[in-house]
């Protein structure tokens, strides 16, 4: 496909995405909101409301990455493209089908729209490969921000999912399931750390962790267990960043 279509295939799916989900608000679509619908399954694993507000940041993320694009010509850009824009489309259709009750295609869609992510996280070499400021700003902190959240997300759906499914638990309680789902971000998380060294990325996670101790302060062992993850993932990346700085000062 021709390289500038897909330029711009990429900016109007953006928009597209961010229109959806707009009117998914502002309607909402089968009358229903994105939150209410989220509070109705009762999940352990949710975090307090303010949180979602890091939408609008992923939102500016999904302009800000093809208007870069029209600024400047890089050809790693060129491989990601097909993969932006298919995450845009899946974007737009969970939350549709998300508001209509499709709650299993909902699952898959994420986990489309998570794959999306990581191969368009990986072909830039997010973490790895040295980049100007500017780049940083529009594009890394896009993804790492964007696939920061949709892992947690994902996390949250499959649980959703499962609820909606009439899934208990093998008969262990939601608050152990809750704790070890947030055992298990932790430690993908902090394999990021580990390889990546993306605070982006890690503050998301952070963000969110902080927000489900908020929402579940008076069930202590989620609360206390979301806390504790926050500051063994704080602690983490700062050591790593304090330690590869001071290793980079060495050399110089």
């Amino acid at each position: 496909m021709n390289k500038n279509l897909l330029k711009i295939l990429a900016l109007l799916t953006a928009i597209g995405a961010i229109s959806i989900n707009a009117l998914a608000v502002i309607l909402p679509f089968n009358n229903r909101s994105t939150a209410d619908i989220s509070n109705s399954f009762n999940a352990a694993l949710v975090p307090a409301n303010y949180v979602f507000s890091i939408w609008g940041l992923i939102y500016l993320g999904l302009i800000a990455f093809p208007v870069y694009q029209f600024i400047k010509k890089e050809e790693d850009f060129e491989k990601v493209n097909s993969l932006f824009i298919l995450s845009n489309i899946a974007n737009a259709t969970w939350i549709y089908l998300w508001h209509y009750g499709h709650y299993k295609l909902c699952l898959v869609v994420m986990l489309i729209l998570l794959a999306c992510l990581i191969g368009i996280y990986s072909t830039l070499e997010i973490g790895i490969k040295k980049v100007k400021k500017l780049r940083e700003i529009m594009v890394n902190a896009v993804f790492s921000l964007y696939l920061g959240w949709i892992t947690v997300a994902t996390v949250a759906n499959a649980e959703d999912t499962l609820i909606s499914s009439g899934f208990e638990g093998f008969g262990v309680q939601p608050r152990i399931w809750a704790v070890l789902l947030i055992i298990i971000i932790t430690v993908i998380t902090c394999s990021f750390i580990y390889y990546r060294k993306d605070a982006v990325y890690v503050g998301v996670i952070i963000w969110a962790l902080f927000g489900v101790f908020i929402k579940s302060f008076n069930e202590k062992l989620i609360a206390y267990s979301a806390l504790i993850a926050c500051l063994i993932l704080l602690g983490y990346i700062i050591d790593v960043k304090v330690l590869s700085t001071e290793k980079f000062l060495k050399k110089k």
